[in-house]
């Protein structure tokens, strides 16, 4: 423990290979949410989604079933990023037979969206395939609730076709919910094929 947060490491591990962890991570938990920084929102991104709309992106580039489909609209695309409009997760804690089912400060359904945008932009960008390797830091500063959220994605200038670098903030009528600090991917043409394994409508997932 530091003061009054709590401080936890976790490693996520294949049952076969007890000695080599497949994830890593600090999660620090605290009882009140910390003060969001006042950095000033990026400029919105100039230009056409080149697709019809996110399910016809969902079916022509990623292989995510139904409850990873959150992307509403993306309302702009371009060189320096992605803005889109996104539901969060219907995922839910376990409840402990003690309550009602209590709510996630965290939403990994709306995690997953931002390497999701990176492989829509990959694709036009490089023709590649990226997928995600790390995600420096997530930092929620507000709690989610459940209507759509504004996620804005912008991607180092660095980003090539071996793999991105990009930073997201999540907000919700301009109010800063959440952020999410060096997501990193890496990808190649050969990974393409992942987005020619047909539609993704009829698994669960």
């Amino acid at each position: 423990a530091e003061g009054p947060e709590t401080v936890w490491t976790v490693r996520l591990f294949a049952p076969d290979e007890a000695d080599r962890p497949f994830y890593s991570g600090r999660v620090v938990l605290a009882d009140c949410y910390p003060a969001a920084p006042g950095a000033n929102a990026p400029a919105a991104v100039e230009g056409a989604f080149p697709f019809a709309s996110p399910e016809d992106a969902y079916r022509q580039r990623l292989f995510h079933g139904p409850v990873y489909r959150v992307i509403e609209a993306v309302r702009g695309f371009g060189a320096e990023g992605v803005d889109a409009v996104v539901r969060p997760g219907r995922a839910r804690a376990v409840p402990d037979g003690g309550g009602p089912e209590p709510a996630w400060w965290f939403d990994p359904v709306l995690v997953d969206t931002v390497p999701q945008m990176a492989v829509f932009w990959s694709r036009e960008r490089f023709d590649t395939f990226p997928l995600p390797n790390r995600i420096r830091a997530c930092r929620v500063y507000a709690p989610l609730g459940d209507g759509p959220v504004d996620v804005a994605v912008r991607f180092d200038p660095s980003s090539s076709a071996a793999g991105y670098a990009a930073d997201a903030r999540i907000t919700r009528g301009g109010v800063l919910l959440a952020e999410l600090r060096g997501v990193e991917g890496a990808g190649s043409r050969e990974l393409n094929r992942l987005s020619e394994q047909g539609p993704a409508g009829e698994r669960e997932h």
